[in-house]
């Protein structure tokens, strides 16, 4: 099964993707992010395969975000 954080502002849009995921069972969602100051620590904690991040965000933007993970979790997608 496929380990998935989610960091996304949108409460509704993070509401539809847990259900999908859910319904897939293929992939588990391991945390929801309003913002993404904490998502690093996440990923690492939570052992996260893979991440859905908005790409404005008011911490980091989410490219800054997929640089930070490539460096430190490099087994993230």
């Amino acid at each position: 099964m496929l380990r998935l954080v989610m960091v996304d502002s949108d409460r509704r849009f993070c509401e539809r993707v847990v259900e999908e995921a859910r319904l897939s069972g293929d992939i588990d969602v391991v945390a929801v992010l309003a913002d993404d100051a904490a998502a690093v620590e996440t990923v690492k904690r939570c052992g996260a395969q893979l991440v859905l991040s908005e790409l404005a965000s008011p911490s980091i933007d989410g490219s800054a975000l997929v640089r930070r993970l490539r460096d430190e979790t490099p087994e993230v997608k």
